[in-house]
């Protein structure tokens, strides 16, 4: 009865919502989401991988196409079986639309593939690894892996492989290690998301003169996505306790550090990510797992404008997967999202009685108690003051300023701290508390003369 009650909650949430959103046919029988969305702007056709069977009804392994109103086939429906064809990332290069994943009709292996519209072929065979992001970089295709060492084509790399349209070259230079989910052209720049062999931790790398550098601090969990809006470089990422508001971040090249725009997206439970943002209509779209952005109600999808986050009117039920800009419209690939019982994981953006629900970062939510802090006087004129009461631990304090950038960090596990503001431009400003032993704790004070 529990169960029954809960699905019945679940449709009841959903349709609500139906209209601003479009259930189009999604994916069928073992139910598996889109990976990854290629917008095709030259042929006007929506791409998508990964690892489902069928897809609106249609029989396309691994990869189909969609004109906006039905799927289609792409030609991987001659192979046959359960996981035949299996595709983990996709981009264009020469003309081409570039796979990476796993064709049985050939060998059970992981492949760079080649598609031209008719028919396929390998420009890549991983000894024991598989494409996670791939990209168009100066004549060249870049593909990142999950792994530290693999070859392609007897080729030994480290994480990061570059086909010339002849031959393969190892790119990693033994300076990353795996898990390279994201890729970016920014400012005619190589950027990915990896972990550094220097330190373990992940980081934003760019490649300058045949090496890898870091790009602003240290990430503490995985890069998802990497996307450029107004001519500024985003990350999205997982985001554990020791970094509240960055699931998302914006890189500022003249403090060198990422910082969190508006306030950043967060999760009621503490942790949070964004897997995956689009851009249409002057506007950074972001999802992923998250409930609140820059202060404003948002369910797993929020909207930045370059000043405020927003949230969209009506609220999804599941975590997004992955967002995509396609014909002046914007789709969602989903965990599962029910509409009158039937798993569709494919939805459309319309608007409808959408209505914007934004808001300047004024709020922040404050998780637990078991880490609470005293923060006084506010306003202040010259100092600060932080009471921890008589809890001994090391503790990291962050202040930003209005626009989320970083204005000071402080380590301290004394119980009382004082922070000096009397050089403090007049204003609103952020602090957060982050230690390992409790839950973060985030609020916000005022200078003044």
């Amino acid at each position: 009865m529990k169960l029954l009650l809960s699905v019945v909650v679940i449709l009841s949430s959903v349709c609500s919502t139906a209209q601003n959103w479009i259930f189009q046919p999604g994916t069928g029988f073992n139910n598996y989401p889109v990976h990854r969305f290629w917008n095709d702007t030259i042929n006007n056709r929506l791409l998508a991988v990964g690892s489902f069977d069928s897809i609106g009804g249609v029989y396309a392994p691994g990869f189909a196409q969609w004109d906006g109103t039905s799927w289609n086939t792409t030609g991987t429906e001659t192979c046959s079986g359960f996981w035949c064809a299996t595709f983990g990332c996709i981009t264009e290069y020469n003309g081409d639309v570039i796979l990476g994943g796993n064709f049985s009709a050939w060998s059970p292996r992981n492949y760079v593939i080649r598609w031209n519209g008719l028919s396929f072929d390998s420009i890549g065979v991983f000894e024991s690894n598989s494409a996670l992001s791939m990209v168009q970089y100066q004549g060249s295709l870049i593909v990142g892996t999950s792994m530290d060492y693999d070859s392609i084509n007897g080729v030994p790399f480290c994480s990061v492989v570059a086909w010339d349209g002849n031959s393969w070259t190892d790119l990693g230079n033994g300076q990353i290690q795996g898990a390279i989910h994201s890729m970016v052209v920014y400012r005619d720049t190589l950027y990915l998301g990896a972990y550094s062999y220097v330190d373990g931790f992940p980081y934003v790398f760019r490649y300058v003169n045949g090496n890898w550098e870091t790009v602003g601090t240290r990430f503490y969990g995985a890069i998802y996505n990497l996307c450029v809006f107004n001519d500024e470089l985003f990350a999205g990422s997982y985001n554990s306790g020791n970094n509240q508001g960055k699931a998302i971040s914006k890189y500022d090249p003249v403090s060198d550090q990422w910082i969190v725009p508006g306030g950043g997206v967060f999760s009621s439970t503490g942790f949070s990510e964004v897997e995956s943002m689009a851009v249409m209509g002057g506007r950074l779209y972001a999802t992923g797992d998250f409930n609140i952005a820059g202060g404003v109600h948002a369910d797993h999808i929020a909207a930045w404008n370059g000043t405020q986050w927003c949230g969209l009117g009506n609220d999804t039920t599941w975590a997004m997967r992955q967002i995509v800009e396609f014909d002046s419209s914007i789709y969602l690939s989903t965990g599962n999202i029910f509409n009158n019982s039937v798993s569709t994981q494919f939805v459309q953006w319309v608007g409808g009685n959408y209505s914007d629900s934004c808001g300047i970062w004024n709020s922040l939510p404050t998780y637990g108690v078991s880490n609470e802090v005293s923060v006084y006087p506010n306003p202040a004129c010259e100092n600060l003051n932080f009471n921890f009461g008589d809890r001994h631990c090391v503790r990291t304090i962050v202040i930003n300023d209005h626009l989320g950038h970083e204005i000071l960090r402080v380590e301290s596990s004394d119980p009382f701290l004082v922070i000096p503001v009397i050089n403090f431009p007049v204003g609103i400003y952020y602090y957060s508390v982050l230690t390992v032993d409790f839950s973060p704790v985030f609020g916000k004070f005022i200078v003044q003369n």
